[in-house]
C-alpha cells in the first residue's frame, strides 16, 4: 500500500483537514479516523484504535469508525461487494452531491 495525504471532510463538509493514510489498490484511502473535538467541534483529532476508510478525491468517509484497520478494510470490501457493478455508479453520485454541498456553501 502506498501512503497518501488528502483532504478529509469534518462535520459534513464544514471544513477539511489534512489526512495521511494508507492507499488501497481500488483508490480509496484507510487512515485513522478523524473526530471533531474541541469548542464546536474546530480541532480534528485522530486516534490509533479507530479507523476509517475514504474516498480521496470527495474527502468523505466511506466506513466510519471500525476499531481496526482490518475491520475498517473489511467493512469497505463487504459494502463494495454489496453494490456490486454499481459501485463506481454510486461513487460518482456522491462525489457529484458533495461538489455541490461545497459550491454551496461556498456561495453563501
Amino acid at each position: 500500500m502506498k501512503k497518501v495525504s488528502f483532504g478529509a471532510s469534518i462535520r459534513s463538509g464544514a471544513y477539511t483537514v489534512i489526512v495521511t493514510g494508507w492507499q488501497l489498490r481500488c483508490g480509496a484511502v484507510v487512515h485513522r479516523a478523524v473526530f471533531a473535538s474541541g469548542p464546536k467541534g474546530r480541532w480534528p483529532a485522530q486516534y490509533d484504535d479507530c479507523w476509517s476508510v475514504s474516498d480521496p478525491v470527495s474527502g468523505c468517509a466511506i466506513v466510519l469508525q471500525k476499531w481496526s484497520m482490518a475491520d475498517a478494510v473489511a467493512k469497505y470490501r463487504h459494502l463494495r461487494a454489496a453494490y456490486g457493478a454499481r459501485f463506481a455508479e454510486v461513487l460518482a453520485l456522491k462525489r457529484q452531491e458533495v461538489a455541490r454541498k461545497f459550491r454551496a456553501g461556498a456561495a453563501a
